[in-house]
């Protein structure tokens, strides 16, 4: 239910004025979410995940007034797929997505199933890690292990191509 409040699926989506955010709000960018959640300084993934669902709103944010984008909003619904999947986010992508379109070169962690490295383009040049190819370049993500509803899916342009055909033909293909 896109009007459902965030935490009726999340319950640990908390903080205050966090129960008016709906799902909607999430997908529009209108949650008052800032733009991203601090995940270092945690020594498990765990405490690193607690830290984006309590992530507070911004300094006098009031959810559904204003468009801010927000990679947190988009975190945390990541977070809602896998609990409406009982999937982590890269099964839940495979599995519902990818694999019944076909989509063989698309997905998170590209090191763990691409054969052919030299295929990956580098994401990043510019970041501490140096030159990335098949790492994710968001910091965020990649401390998160690389998978994150906002951040860290690989594709190839004809599986981009298909994806957006799936848009344009309002959410079929072949």
């Amino acid at each position: 239910d896109l009007s459902a409040p965030m935490q009726r699926y999340l319950p640990e989506f908390t903080g205050t004025g966090k129960d008016k955010i709906t799902v909607a709000m999430l997908l529009a960018h209108t949650s008052a979410l800032p733009v991203g959640a601090k995940v270092t300084g945690f020594s498990t993934n765990a405490q690193r995940w607690q830290s984006v669902m309590t992530t507070p709103l911004i300094k006098g944010g009031v959810p559904g007034t204003i468009f801010r984008y927000s990679s947190t909003g988009i975190m945390v619904l990541g977070r809602l797929v896998e609990k409406l999947t009982g999937k982590t986010l890269d099964r839940a992508l495979r599995d519902n997505i990818t694999t019944p379109l076909g989509l063989k070169d698309t997905g998170f962690l590209p090191l763990k199933w691409v054969a052919d490295k030299q295929r990956l383009v580098a994401t990043d040049a510019r970041t501490s890690r140096g030159l990335l190819r098949g790492t994710v370049h968001d910091d965020v993500c990649n401390t998160l292990g690389g998978v994150a509803g906002h951040a860290g899916v690989f594709a190839t342009a004809r599986d981009v191509g298909v994806i957006g055909q799936l848009l344009l033909n309002g959410g079929t293909y072949g």
